[in-house]
């Protein structure tokens, strides 16, 4: 946010309002256009080359440089080795630098639109504009990165390559080494799958990619990048997650629901049967109640004639005995 604050104050409300001290600039509106232009254009050049010799920002810049000779090692199908990358240019035509100094010329142009003296409506209209500005400036520099055989590309890159001599430094091996990691990192296993780096890839000559193919790509690069997140859950210094141990044949018998033993069902029947006699009435026993209670489970057994049980008294032993004894 305070970069974004800082931009705004650099770049429109100062500019504006040095422009409108200006005697006379009332009702000139193409004279007042073009001087916070050139306002905007020496700001930027005087910001860039006192931040340039910050010894921090130094080494930043050759970072800088570093990504630009890998992109161009990319770019040209070479192996990414510090051999490789070093000969390369540091000077990219989609750099960022370019970028801000296309903002800042499309900006001129774009202040002739505004016809207003009001020193406050025209900084609104100016931020009103900014995405529209924005928008235009990135695909002019997506455009000039793509076909730089073509001879209105290279003139619209050279003023931000001349630029990049302030933003980018030679860099160590170290660096490139640092930036040919950093490479690898974004470049997908199937070659021609770039998804976001698409911007990174230099199209055939004379061919430029369709609304679709690069729809396609940016979907191919969201399901990647999901696949990747879903990847990461684990680090990789850590590895695998370790597997859940196994448990041992008892334990899962006892987190098992529980099995009836064979005699469990019959336990439960008397102990269900001798619940209300567990009491003694009448001073009786318990095994006297459970003798008393034998006779009534034999009860049905008696409902045969008195014919058979008679003759079963008979096939007792002793019976007969029983029988001739006066």
């Amino acid at each position: 946010v305070l970069g974004v604050l800082l931009a705004v104050a650099l770049f429109i409300l100062l500019p504006t309002l040095i422009a409108g001290f200006i005697p006379g600039i009332e009702g000139h509106y193409t004279l007042r256009s073009l001087i916070e232009g050139v306002i905007k254009i020496v700001i930027f050049l005087v910001y860039l080359g006192l931040v340039a010799h910050m010894k921090e920002i130094k080494r930043l810049f050759s970072y800088h440089g570093a990504e630009h000779k890998t992109i161009f090692c990319y770019e040209k199908g070479l192996p990414l080795t510090v051999e490789n990358v070093r000969p390369q240019s540091r000077f990219h035509p989609r750099c960022g630098t370019s970028f801000l100094l296309v903002v800042i010329i499309l900006g001129l142009f774009v202040g002739l639109l505004i016809q207003v003296d009001n020193t406050l409506l025209r900084i609104a209209l100016r931020i009103l504009l900014l995405p529209v500005l924005v928008a235009v400036a990135y695909e002019i520099n997506r455009w000039a990165g793509r076909h730089d055989a073509n001879i209105v590309s290279r003139i619209v890159t050279w003023p931000g390559k001349q630029l990049q001599r302030l933003t980018t430094n030679e860099p160590d091996d170290g660096m490139i080494e640092c930036a040919i990691r950093a490479m690898e990192l974004v470049i997908p296993e199937e070659k021609g799958k770039d998804g976001p780096l698409a911007c990174c890839v230099s199209w055939p000559a004379g061919q430029t990619p369709s609304a679709a193919q690069l729809k396609e790509q940016l979907a191919a690069a969201r399901a990647r990048l999901q696949q990747a997140g879903a990847g990461e859950t684990v680090p990789n210094e850590a590895g695998p997650a370790p597997a859940a141990p196994e448990e041992a044949p008892g334990q899962k018998a006892a987190q098992a629901e529980p099995e009836e033993a064979p005699g469990h069902e019959a336990r439960q029947a008397e102990a269900a049967e001798e619940a209300p006699q567990a009491e003694p009435e009448d001073g009786k026993t318990p095994q006297a109640v459970a003798g008393a209670a034998e006779p009534a489970e034999e009860a049905p057994k008696s409902e045969a004639g008195p014919a058979e049980q008679a003759e079963k008294e008979a096939q007792k032993p002793g019976a007969c005995e029983h029988t001739q004894q006066p």
